[in-house]
C-alpha cells in the first residue's frame, strides 16, 4: 500500500511539473511588448542597411533616406547594446513559436541558446544580424522603397524609444500572432 501510495505522489508530483512547464511555456509564447519595442530600436540599423541594399536604385538621391537617413540610423545604433536583452528574448520566442510551427519538436538548439541570458547570445549576435538583415531585404519589395523612406520620414522626428513602442503598440492593435503579443501592462 505504502509503495503505491509513494508512485502516486511521484506521478502526481511528475504530472505536476510537466503541466507547470507546459504553462509556462505557453505564457512565454508571446512577445512581452517591452521586448518587441527593444527589438524595433535595436533592428533599425539592420533595417537600415537592408533598405539600402533594396533601394539604393528606387529612392531619389535628394530625398529623406539619401539625406538624413545616416543621422536617423545612427539615434538606433547607439542603443543597440542597451536593447540587445529584449531583442534576444524576443528572438527566443519567435524561435520558440518557428520550431514549434515546424511539427512541434522541442528545439534542438535549447540546449546552446538560452535567449533568457543576452550574455550567452551575444555570441550569436553577427549571425542574428545578418540573418534579419538578409530577412528585411527580401521582404522589402522595390516597388515599396519609397512607402519605406517615407515611413521613415514619418517617425524620425520621434525619439527611438517612442519609435519602438509605436511598433509594440501597433503590433498589439493589429492582433500579430506570429509569434503573438503579449497583453500590454503599462509597464513598457
Amino acid at each position: 500500500m505504502k509503495r503505491t501510495f509513494t508512485k502516486a505522489a511521484a506521478f502526481a508530483l511528475a504530472t505536476g511539473a510537466l503541466m507547470q512547464a507546459q504553462v509556462a511555456q505557453a505564457q512565454a509564447a508571446c512577445v512581452d511588448q517591452a521586448d518587441l519595442s527593444d527589438a524595433a530600436i535595436y533592428a533599425m540599423p539592420l533595417v537600415s542597411q537592408a533598405l539600402d541594399r533594396t533601394c539604393a536604385s528606387e529612392l531619389s538621391p535628394d530625398g529623406f533616406w539619401a539625406t538624413e537617413g545616416a543621422a536617423f540610423t545612427a539615434k538606433f545604433a547607439g542603443l543597440q547594446e542597451s536593447s540587445w536583452p529584449g531583442m534576444s528574448r524576443m528572438f527566443g520566442v519567435f524561435m520558440d513559436k518557428t520550431m514549434a510551427n515546424e511539427g512541434g519538436e522541442a528545439n534542438p538548439l535549447a540546449g546552446m541558446l538560452n535567449p533568457s541570458d543576452p550574455e550567452s547570445m551575444s555570441v550569436f549576435r553577427p549571425l542574428i544580424d545578418a540573418v534579419l538583415i538578409e530577412q528585411i531585404a527580401g521582404s522589402i519589395k522595390p516597388a515599396d522603397c519609397q512607402k519605406v523612406e517615407r515611413g521613415m520620414a514619418l517617425v524620425a522626428p520621434l525619439p527611438p524609444q517612442n519609435i519602438g513602442a509605436l511598433v509594440s503598440f501597433i503590433a498589439d492593435m493589429a492582433d500579430l500572432k506570429d509569434p503573438e503579443v503579449c497583453p500590454y501592462t503599462g509597464d513598457e
